[in-house]
């Protein structure tokens, strides 16, 4: 422990409001050690040192600088964080761009697999995992609904699956922690713990709603005939005059991002109804005679085959005119006849098939004034990395400055809210930026430097899991089907009940938490891990099981022999893994190598790998004979000092 003075001092090299304390104060080595890590950005910091001093000049009588440095150093503080914070939403908007130009054709075409509801999960996980947005893939969904290309029983495991997927860009995101091998434990369990509250959510609904639906003879489960019963009272919103809300924070941080990349999101919905062609005119027709097939993206048709009210209006110069250009190019190329049948008229749908494929995802920004489609995916997804990578080093080097001393004592109590307070704040921090993906990016950080605990992130996940279905519904609301509004509240149900169900019984809530724990203790012991996890769980594994569930459809003997090789081969892996692990001794071993792992997080330094936020008594050594016991027993407000010689004193900790 450290003198007053000293301690005031501190106080006023930190970026806090009031004093610090200096008892964990590096060690000479340990001083060289992180000057060296951190040369990059020793010279900023000589800068900002000598401004200080020459700007707020120290009190000689008092030692400290005073009101005016305190105010300017907490607004400096607040600038910088709001600075990073910023442009680290631009990096998520930009990355989730940049993915949709790479593999939204492929997310798209995906919907059209769909034949059974595990490959319907499979195919959410992938097509959220492609497009880095489950509010993408929500909408995507909702539209091909309200158009009849999917019908609501096959949606409904595709967005229990777009629930998984969004998970992916928070655990990317906690791989940013990597080089400080606690802060990385603790990120990796705050991202985590939205995935496995995911899987067991869908691990419960998807089962209840094949069942319920085999007992309604097929006619849709639980889910399905709540959402039905409430959809009948949609009122439609008509005209063209109807437009999708759009959240103001996406609105701020695309002043940036859309002037790199521009996403057409609608070419996207495009995909998932499919190139015109004469096969969907039994959906295209329905009850009545003449079919039309509707574009999703604002683009006038060029062919005098198109609708007419749909087709490019030119002024006297030859220019198509500003308000036809966006336009929704419509085509009638099937007709229904008396008997059942379907004419096709092959010059419509020929003319229809080339406006489809004149589609392009990148519709706006400075690689398409270059001209760059695909590839403008490729290279704004390296500079979306590189923005998230020095924004995300960067807003922690502020936070762990900031929350020194009683700052962080101050962040943590405005952070300590009663459950069902954080899942309100987190559904309205959802709603407010459009994004769970974002609010869940935005938390990993502060579970990483310690001002957010695991338990007190899970419900604001909870809330963003609920704020997230927000997207869908006014997807719904814009749109002219009572059947795109029920799967948009089958999303709604599917998370609300989930956290109705699995949060408040205290055993279920912990299930999430521990395995969270665990996986982010093997993520310290194992560097790599989160990467072979993400690959695992959000690409090989949804993979597998779709090519099973295709193959099975395929109904060929070689596709229906290799589908079931497949399976056995799957399932002979996970038994002999169960075997090893419970009966073979595999899981002592496996705890054992991983607390040899925990115990070295520096060379030559003993640290006791403790819980995220455990309570069990624990035992810390800096190497110098001094430890610190924690006391089960008592409330943390004295700790037992246990010195080199053998002699004991006790000091009062905050």
């Amino acid at each position: 422990p450290s003198n007053s003075s000293s301690s005031n001092s501190s106080s006023n090299s930190k970026c806090s409001s009031s004093g610090g304390s200096n008892n964990n104060r590096l060690s000479r080595d340990e001083q060289v050690t992180w000057a060296k890590r951190h040369t990059a950005t020793m010279g900023m910091f000589k800068v900002l040192h000598y401004a200080v001093e020459w700007l707020f000049p120290k009190n000689e009588e008092t030692g400290t600088r005073g009101t005016a440095f305190r105010i300017a150093n907490a607004l400096f503080c607040l600038t910088a964080v709001l600075f990073f914070l910023y442009f680290f939403l631009v990096g998520l908007d930009l990355m989730g761009s940049a993915f949709k130009v790479l593999a939204g054709d492929s997310a798209g075409t995906l919907f059209k697999s769909v034949a059974n509801p595990i490959a319907g999960l499979m195919v959410g996980i992938l097509a959220t995992v492609l497009v880095q947005s489950s509010s993408t893939t929500t909408s995507i969904i909702v539209a091909a609904v309200a158009s009849e290309a999917l019908p609501v029983t096959s949606a409904i495991p595709m967005i229990f699956g777009a629930n998984i997927g969004t998970s992916v860009t928070n655990t990317i995101v906690s791989m940013g922690f990597a080089g400080e091998v606690k802060n990385y434990e603790r990120a990796f369990a705050g991202a985590t713990v939205h995935d496995l509250f995911n899987l067991i959510n869908v691990a419960f609904w998807l089962p209840v709603e094949l069942i319920s639906s085999a007992i309604n003879g097929g006619n849709g489960g639980v889910l399905f005939l709540l959402s039905e019963a409430i959809a009948k009272s949609f009122d439609p919103c008509e005209g063209d005059d109807c437009e999708s809300w759009e959240g103001p924070l996406k609105t701020i941080t695309a002043a940036v991002s859309k002037a790199i990349l521009s996403v057409d999101k609608d070419v996207i919905k495009d995909f998932s109804v499919g190139s015109p062609d004469a096969e969907l005119c039994p959906s295209l027709c329905n009850s009545v005679s003449k079919c039309v097939y509707k574009f999703h993206r604002k683009a006038c048709s060029k062919f005098t085959t198109a609708v007419e009210a749909t087709q490019c209006q030119y002024d006297e110069d030859g220019v198509v005119t500003k308000d036809s250009k966006k336009n929704k190019a419509a085509f009638i190329f099937c007709e229904k006849l008396a008997d059942g049948a379907f004419a096709v008229n092959q010059t419509v749908l020929a003319d229809a098939q080339a406006h489809y494929d004149a589609y392009k995802l990148n519709k706006g920004g400075v690689f398409y004034d270059a001209g760059m489609q695909r590839s403008a995916g490729g290279v704004s997804l390296v500079m979306s990395l590189l923005i998230l990578i020095i924004c995300l080093a960067g807003l922690v080097k502020v936070l762990n400055y900031v929350i020194k001393g009683s700052a962080e004592r101050w962040v943590k109590r405005a952070l300590d809210l009663h459950p069902v307070l954080a899942i309100i704040v987190g559904c309205g921090v959802t709603i407010f930026v459009q994004s769970s993906s974002i609010t869940t990016s935005i938390l990993t950080p502060l579970v990483a430097v310690g001002v957010l605990s695991l338990e007190k992130m899970y419900p604001l996940t909870l809330g963003a899991n609920i704020g997230t279905t927000f997207t869908g519904i006014l997807a719904a609301l814009v749109g002219d089907s009572a059947l795109g509004f029920q799967i948009a509240l089958v999303h709604v149900f599917f998370n609300v009940f989930g956290v109705l169900l699995f949060y408040p019984i205290p055993f279920t809530r912990k299930i999430p938490l521990s395995g969270a724990r665990a996986l982010g203790r093997l993520a310290a012991a194992v560097r790599p891990f989160p990467i072979i996890y993400i690959i695992a769980v959000f690409l090989v594994y949804p993979g597998i099981l779709l090519g099973i569930s295709i193959g099975y459809e395929e109904g060929t003997a070689g596709a229906i022999a290799g589908s079931t090789i497949a399976i056995v081969l799957l399932v002979l892996l996970h038994v002999g893994a169960y075997i090893w692990w419970s009966r073979r001794g595999g899981r002592e071993r496996a705890l054992e190598w991983i607390k040899r792992r925990n115990l070295q997080y520096k060379d030559g330094e003993f640290k006791e790998d403790f819980e995220v936020n455990g309570d069990k008594p624990r035992r810390e050594s800096d190497g110098s004979g001094t430890s610190v016991k924690f006391d089960e027993d008592t409330n943390a407000d004295q700790v037992d000092l246990e010195l080199a010689d053998g002699k004991s004193d006790q000091v009062v900790i905050s």
